[in-house]
């Protein structure tokens, strides 16, 4: 039996966010992402948002994010995302997007550029705006809206940015007369896990939107997170060989072009490893997961992932793990000097193994 994990939906749309950052300026600020520098990244203000607002710590139904952004003419532009998670109506949110404003200007001296998403299924709810009005006083300040009940769900289908199936998934969850049972749920996961595949998201990203989908809208019964999962999984499989192919020759590569071998050579190597593991593939060898474990491994790849990435056993990692340290030390001691039957003695491994090894520190193809 799968151990159900229940997450908070404020938490989930923090998360998602946060991963999908770049993708979520693409979607809402399309005529203004542009004036982004996107090679400086972002940096997410929870404390300085606490300061601001202290009161709204502990509130679960909404959430509540202050980011600052770097733009290309030097500049710094601070945005607050808010979000009702709950689906109620909250008199005082306008009055509460205002006073994020001006305590905001009036502690940091930076103008917030804010952004409303609605998740409620009431039509008329829309507190785009806050204002007085008191003899002859007037204030109003405006924030831009998105009320994601003036989408279906069908609208986001089309887009290729990530950002749109996560919008796709949320408006799944409001007033959907289609979803009568958790059959019905499951089949719609299903779908929006098909369509994210399909549209050839990088790994994190498919990753954190497969979440995403598997806790936004939960099950009744426990027994349909299982079938998920094994649904889930007989579909990742069915993707195994292309993956294993890409992933492995996109990081040789790029380790390729870091080091400075010409392109010729590179394409060489890029040719090697995709023939190599579709061959390893076809056989059934271990051998040439093991390549592509160690390929990821070089790379910083932590075991869980590749696990996740080769769809290995954590035995088969170790397994290449290992190999890797004795061809490491083997290494080292060539460094150090040692001959090849001496430190066939010593580590009590073959005398060719130990030549291909000598080998590949002039012409390295491991």
């Amino acid at each position: 039996m799968i151990k159900i994990v229940k997450i908070r939906k404020d938490v989930l749309w923090k998360s998602i966010i946060e991963d999908l950052f770049d993708d979520f300026l693409h979607f809402f600020y399309p005529d203004f992402v542009k004036e982004v520098d996107f090679k400086r990244g972002f940096k997410f203000l929870d404390k300085e948002l606490q300061r601001l607002y202290p009161e709204s710590i502990n509130i679960n139904r909404r959430a509540d994010l202050l980011v600052k952004i770097h733009l290309k003419n030097g500049q710094e532009q601070w945005l607050l995302i808010h979000i009702e998670v709950q689906g109620y109506r909250d008199n005082e949110f306008p009055l509460r997007m205002f006073i994020y404003n001006y305590r905001s200007f009036d502690r940091y001296k930076k103008p917030i550029v804010a952004l409303a998403i609605l998740t409620d299924d009431s039509a008329s709810y829309r507190p785009a705006f806050y204002k007085y009005e008191a003899w002859g006083t007037k204030l109003r300040y405006d924030f831009k809206l998105y009320k994601l009940l003036d989408y279906k769900a069908s609208d986001f289908e089309k887009s290729k940015n990530p950002f749109a199936l996560v919008m796709q998934t949320a408006r799944s969850a409001i007033k959907n007369k289609e979803l009568k049972t958790d059959q019905d749920l499951l089949s719609l996961k299903i779908k929006l896990f098909r369509n994210m595949l399909q549209k050839g998201y990088d790994k994190e990203k498919i990753r954190s939107i497969a979440n995403f989908i598997k806790y936004y809208v939960t099950f009744e019964k426990n027994d349909f997170y299982s079938k998920f999962e094994k649904q889930i999984d007989h579909i990742k499989k069915n993707q195994k060989a292309m993956g294993i192919i890409e992933v492995v020759r996109q990081a040789e590569l790029k380790h390729a072009e870091e080091i400075g071998i010409e392109k010729g050579k590179a394409e060489g190597i890029e040719k090697g490893i995709e023939k190599g593991i579709e061959k390893g593939i076809e056989k059934g060898e271990q051998k040439g997961l093991k390549k592509a474990i160690r390929a990821l491994l070089s790379k910083g790849y932590s075991d869980e992932t590749i696990i996740d990435i080769l769809d290995v056993s954590k035995e088969l990692v170790e397994a290449a793990k290992t190999e890797r340290e004795k061809y490491d030390e083997i290494v080292g001691m060539l460094q150090a000097g040692q001959t090849v039957v001496e430190i066939a003695k010593f580590l009590d491994v073959s005398e060719i193994y130990i030549s291909m090894v000598k080998d590949n520190l002039t012409t390295p193809n491991e």
